[in-house]
């Protein structure tokens, strides 16, 4: 998933790190704002989850993170 196409959805940085908090993934806006684009493959199977069944749902192209290595999962990071 494209960075920016996550914030749009979500309609800011604060408010995504808010649905996936409330979601059951937690993150803080900071983070957000450090992830790369395309985003970390992982963060974008939870974007999934939480907006699955949702008119507008994000899903996950994997063939974007087949050609993105930095957006592999954030193993090794902290989870913020």
């Amino acid at each position: 998933m494209r960075k920016q196409d996550v914030i749009n959805h979500f309609g800011s940085q604060a408010k995504l790190a808010e649905a996936l908090t409330a979601g059951g993934f937690p993150i803080g806006q900071r983070s957000i704002s450090d992830w790369p684009d395309p985003i970390p493959l992982d963060r974008a199977v939870q974007v999934e989850h939480i907006t699955r069944g949702k008119e507008t749902a994000l899903t996950v192209d994997l063939e974007l993170y087949k050609r993105a290595p930095e957006a592999r999962p954030e193993e090794g990071r902290a989870a913020a």
